[in-house]
């Protein structure tokens, strides 16, 4: 039996890909006004989500590592964190996509581009609520294709398929690293922890883009139309440092830990340093 946060965050995953099919049916009116609001119906349904994961649920489902015998999907506490800010995020993107990327201004792409917000906010909804490694993979890339699609919209400009491209290798390098992770963990003889974990951060360190896994990270923000740039920093990137905490609760290590600490403390000093020497907003 789904609990209710579990089901309004499916609904929530269903409504974002009703989103991006029904954002290419009818007249320009028509597709911008279904799109639209369907985006933002698929946040307020994951902001209700949280409210009843955090009130009525208060148990754990350990995510994508919860093991045989789970449900498929459940919706906990730490999920339902991460599902506010993305939530939030579609329905501002979506309503400042009506004047920032209008229909009139942008006929060949603002079609386009909404259905790919709603497909993505489908993919994270989907990582989200997995707790089983299949789930959590299809998600995952329906997450990079349309993250990857978002940034390359204004692919007419070399600059940005360059960034795009740079996006997409890196974000399937960290795709193969999960892979790698989960079918260790299948494996009958148990291979060793360090390799899991080392995994683990680089799989989901690629997508949190700390340092020096933040190569793509930069490129992709300046090529990127602003409100791409935005669901990508605070939904995309959020949802490798939600990977991290599931990983860091399956496999409690003070190797882990201080890994993580490193690469925090690298990532916020050298963050600063690279800031500094930058003239363009959307890179600093």
């Amino acid at each position: 039996m789904l609990s209710l946060g579990t089901m309004l965050a499916l609904a929530s995953f269903s409504t974002y890909i009703g989103a991006g099919l029904l954002s290419f049916v009818g007249g320009m009116r028509l597709r911008r006004a279904v799109g639209t609001s369907l985006l933002v119906l698929g946040g307020l349904l994951g902001l209700a989500a949280t409210v009843a994961a955090m009130v009525g649920d208060t148990s754990y489902a350990a995510g994508p590592f919860a093991g045989l015998g789970a449900p498929r999907f459940h919706l906990d506490g730490v999920s339902a964190a991460f599902l506010v800010p993305i939530s939030l995020l579609e329905i501002a993107c979506a309503v400042f996509a009506l004047g920032y990327w209008s229909d009139d201004d942008q006929p060949r792409t603002a079609s386009r581009l909404r259905a790919l917000f709603g497909w993505a906010g489908a993919g994270i909804v989907l990582v989200l609520v997995a707790t089983d490694p299949v789930h959590f993979l299809a998600g995952w890339e329906v997450m990079a294709l349309a993250a990857f699609l978002m940034l390359t919209v204004e692919d007419h400009d070399p600059h940005v398929t360059r960034a795009g491209f740079t996006y997409l290798i890196a974000t399937h390098v960290g795709v193969l690293c999960l892979f790698g992770l989960f079918a260790a963990l299948a494996t009958p003889t148990p291979m060793p922890g360090r390799v899991v974990i080392a995994l683990g951060v680089v799989g989901f360190g690629l997508k949190a883009g700390f340092v020096p896994l933040h190569v793509w990270l930069p490129p992709a923000h300046a090529a990127a139309p602003s409100h791409v740039s935005a669901v990508m920093s605070g939904a995309f990137v959020k949802v490798g440092i939600y990977g991290l905490v599931r990983l860091g609760a399956a496999f409690p290590s003070a190797g882990l830990a201080a890994t993580l600490l490193v690469l925090g403390g690298l990532s916020a000093v050298l963050g600063i340093a690279f800031a500094l020497v930058q003239t363009d907003l959307k890179r600093v």
